[in-house]
Order: C-alpha cells, then structure tokens, then sequence
C-alpha cells in the first residue's frame, strides 16, 4: 500500500523520468550480451563491434542538455569544449545547458 492516503495525491516531476536511450536492433543482440561477459577480449571485440553501428546525430538536433545542478554545468561545458566540432556549435550546445533547479523555478 502506498505511503500515502488515497485522498492525498504524491507530487511527480516527470521531468525526472525522460531519458532517451539508443538501441540496436534485435539482429545485434550478441554485442548486447557484451554486458554479461566476463572475459575482457570477448567484451571488447563485441564493443567493437557496436561502435560500427554508433547513433549520429548534429549539434544543431539537440534542443536541451538537462543536467542536475549549477555545479554540473562546468564540467559539461569542458566536455562540449573538448568535442571535435567547430566553435560556433560548441558555443550553441553551452547556451542549450539548462538545470532541473532552473526549470522548477521557471515553468
């Protein structure tokens, strides 16, 4: 039974549940089983071989860069800086950084 009464409705911030994960097809599934493998030659051959079927994806796709906190927001920001991509779409993917306390506060 919930911690709650029936009458009393728990607050979600569903903000917290959205994530979007990449998945290879069913035909891939023994690189998928790379997670379970104990022998390190195996995992990393099986690891080699996802990364041909590797998610792309522009600077200008992304609309959001969601993040915990404040504090979060330099080392992303160093991460972006590192990535091999022109500075204007560096720059572009900073000014996308937005904080879980910044969208409590504003929406």
């Amino acid at each position: 039974m919930a911690p709650w009464k029936k009458d009393q409705k728990k607050e979600l911030t569903y903000y917290n549940e959205r994530e979007w994960r990449y998945c290879p097809s069913w035909k891939e599934s023994s690189v998928l089983s790379a997670a379970f493998k104990e022998n390190k030659t195996e995992k990393e051959e099986l690891n080699m071989i996802l990364k041909k079927s590797l998610l792309s994806f522009m600077p200008e796709d992304v609309k959001f860069i969601l993040i915990k906190d404040k504090q979060s927001i330099g080392k992303i920001a160093a991460t972006i800086k590192k990535m091999p991509i022109n500075e204007s779409q560096k720059n572009e993917l900073i000014t996308k950084i937005i904080t879980f306390e910044e969208i409590r506060e504003d929406y």
